[in-house]
């Protein structure tokens, strides 16, 4: 602001409001009723003081202006900053009252989800539900390891356990137990409930004192003896009962077992409901958070704009800017130019500022780098350029989207659109040329609407052409044909839909188009994936030409992965508006990834160049015996044929060699002297076979012929009938 301040303070005194002031109040003032001529100036004297000067034929009217010019500028200076702060100050309570609408909809807000919800506090409600979810899993855990415990404790070792004084543990994993105050306890009571009813240890006991009395009297007793006897039944009898009481043990582990099992399961869908619940706490816990949030962030910003509110106000205050330091010096003598020193200076000052304002323009001339004529661009790009392009008027295609169809049948745009077709089906260049990509370096170069007619007249040549709008960002093929965007290439690339089920009709009957169907987030992953490559293979055999629109190719990729799949690419330059530097970038990255490019086209070619004058000069007066304005699309044009039709044999008859040739000649003219020539030729030879045959007569000697069966054909084209 402060290398324009003095400018714009000089500016504010030439201005013509404020000159219009003066000149209306010295009119009240000056006795005289016509003004003379005078000439106003305004000049920076020093840092900080201006000098406004009235050149004039009369003095006092001179004198006069000068002096309420001053006293204008300064008031024209105090309206303005009152208008200034006064609109800062509108629109500054206006962005208030409308942020405290916002704040008090945002407490609404926040006060019918706490009724909504039932809420006091939705993190303590969170974290109840937290805590319950974690009371659950301990619960189910404790329960677990329970059953693993019984699951590896079979019931002789449970029985066996409790003659140990306690629960017996198979490892130290399962040996302890923790508690509610966090210490760890053996499970004891786990096992211990099997036993706890049980008579195995006392029968255990019992046991051990018979077999210890048998041992005892083993030596001195037979086994045959009535004492050894009875001490053995009993023996048995208590090991008989021991099995008894571990298979009881055994029933009743398994039965508990089971029951652990099932509370498990219980658990496990306790445990998801109160899951669900806890993940739904934290959504309305979130969405409480961020309400909050809103609030927070609404109440700074109406506190932000009350402080500039304030400021606004305090601002207000007038402050001097301007002082009137001396008024009404100078003089009635006629000015003159000074002495030569400021002369010298002037002109010096005047070639100085013709010096820096030329190399400003060769400067800014060097920077542009857009070219006009093809034979330029071609040497820049180092391409063909197969065609030119005329601007096209506007107020010929209404709805901004222009089609070959809707214009008249030998419009310039039109013609200059068939050129390029011809140039690419038979170019110098061979190849196949089946699938064509068309795309620019940057967007507004008309790549679409030269795509759309390019594809549009090689179906008004008799091809099956197929259109596809591939720009997956911001593709418009649609609207030339006024269709739906509905489903196209996005479906097809993602699998959704195949080719055929996506295919819509134009009003050119032999022309298809595909959609870009919904713009997906990420067309760049779509256009590189396998099903790209099945897509143009599996529309090949179905088509003559597959007419591709993509993408620009400066700073996005999509383009460069449809190149390797492509029989070549046709890029679209805008005559005196695309830059040479970005065109060769998006050319060169094209080569790089070994695609082909067939040439340039030149579009938006203006009245002013010369291709275009002489161009639309010749067109008019090829075609001005074909003044008919109707629309291609309203008239009924001469399709191209399939084939050469047949010949009407009727109308044909046959000719030997040598009449064929006298024919091509000239020496017989007519068909009637054809046959003629004809029949006096069979007549001649039939006469040489017949003196023949006299002669060798004569001889004694006959020919042997043999008889040759001949075939009747009707006659026709190429048969000798001599």
């Amino acid at each position: 602001m402060m290398d324009k301040f003095y400018e714009n303070r000089l500016a504010e005194m030439r201005n013509y409001i404020v000159l219009e002031r003066t000149r209306k109040q010295v009119h009240k003032l000056y006795p005289k009723p016509v003004a003379p001529s005078y000439t106003p100036s305004a000049e920076l004297t020093s840092a900080n003081s201006f000098r406004l000067v009235v050149t004039s034929t009369d003095f006092l009217y001179a004198y006069l202006f000068s002096t309420n010019w001053a006293n204008e500028v300064i008031k024209y200076k105090e309206e303005k900053r009152s208008r200034l702060f006064a609109k800062s100050g509108f629109m500054t309570e206006a962005q208030i009252n409308k942020e405290r609408e916002d704040l008090k909809r945002v407490i609404e807000r926040i006060q019918k989800f706490r009724m909504d919800h039932n809420i006091g506090n939705a993190a303590e409600t969170g974290a109840n539900d937290d805590r319950k979810l974690s009371q659950l899993i301990a619960e189910r855990d404790q329960v677990s390891k329970e059953r693993e415990l019984l699951e590896q404790t079979t019931a002789l070792k449970i029985a066996e356990g409790a003659l140990g004084g306690g629960g017996y543990s198979p490892n130290a994993a399962t040996s302890t137990r923790t508690t509610s105050g966090g210490n760890t306890a053996p499970p004891a009571d786990v096992l211990d409930r099997f036993v706890d009813n049980s008579k195995y240890q006392e029968l255990k006991l019992q046991l051990r004192g018979k077999e210890a009395e048998h041992e005892k009297v083993k030596p001195f007793l037979k086994s045959k003896h009535p004492y050894m006897r009875d001490i053995e039944s009993e023996i048995a009898k208590l090991e008989d009962t021991i099995k008894f009481e571990i298979e009881s043990i055994d029933t009743s582990k398994k039965v508990r077992l089971e029951s652990l099992i099932h509370r498990e399961k219980s658990y496990e869908a306790v445990i998801d409901i109160q899951r669900k619940k806890v993940i739904e706490s934290a959504k309305i816990q979130d969405e409480y958070n961020e309400l909050l949030a809103q609030e927070t962030s609404q109440r700074k910003i109406i506190e932000t704009l009350d402080k500039n509110q304030q400021l606004i106000d305090r601002s207000k205050e007038p402050e001097e800017e301007y002082e009137i330091t001396t008024l009404g010096e100078g003089s009635a003598e006629t000015p003159s130019w000074g002495n030569l020193q400021r002369r010298k200076m002037i002109l010096m000052g005047f070639l100085s500022g013709l010096a820096v304002g030329i190399a400003i323009a060769y400067f800014l001339q060097k920077l542009d780098d857009r070219l006009e004529l093809a034979e330029e661009i071609e040497e820049a790009l180092g391409e063909p350029v197969l065609g030119q392009v005329p601007q096209v008027d506007s107020g010929t295609n209404n709805d901004g989207f222009l089609l070959i169809t809707k214009l008249s049948q030998h419009n310039m745009f039109s013609e200059s659109i068939r050129g390029v077709r011809s140039a690419v089906m038979l170019g110098t260049e061979g190849g196949k040329k089946q699938l064509l990509l068309v795309s620019s370096a940057v967007p507004g170069d008309g790549k679409t609407t030269f795509t759309v007619n390019f594809a549009a007249t090689l179906a008004l040549a008799g091809h099956k052409v197929l259109l596809v709008d591939t720009d997956l960002r911001r593709g418009n093929v649609h609207f030339y044909f006024k269709a739906e965007r509905d489903v196209g290439m996005s479906e097809i690339l993602s699998g959704e839909s195949h080719w055929s089920d996506v295919l819509k009709s134009t009003e050119i009957e032999s022309l298809k188009i595909i959609t870009t169907g919904k713009l997906p987030p990420n067309p760049g992953e779509l256009l590189i994936s396998p099903i790209t490559k099945e897509f143009f293979d599996d529309v090949k055999p179905a088509f003559d030409y597959i007419v591709v629109d993509c993408p620009p190719l400066t700073a996005i990729d999509d383009t460069y992965s449809l190149a390797s799949f492509a029989d070549g690419l046709l890029f679209v330059v805008r005559a005196g508006q695309t830059s040479m530097k970005f065109a060769k970038t998006a050319l060169q990255a094209v080569r790089h990834r070994g695609a082909r490019i067939i040439g340039i086209v030149l579009n938006g070619i203006t009245a002013d160049n010369p291709y275009y004058y002489y161009n639309n000069y010749y067109h008019a007066y090829y075609t001005k015996h074909q003044m008919d304005q109707t629309p291609l699309g309203e008239v009924e044009v001469t399709k191209p044929g399939a084939k050469m039709a047949l010949p009407k044999r009727g109308h044909l008859r046959a000719k030997s060699i040598e009449a064929s040739a006298k024919a091509r000649a000239g020496e017989i003219t007519s068909g009637r002297s054809l046959v003629a020539a004809e029949d006096a030729k069979a007549q001649e030879f039939k006469a040489r076979r017949a003196a023949r045959k006299g002669i060798l007569a004569e001889l004694g000697t006959q020919p042997t012929v043999t008889p040759k069966k001949v075939e009747a054909k009707p006659p026709g084209i190429g048969q000798d009938l001599t």
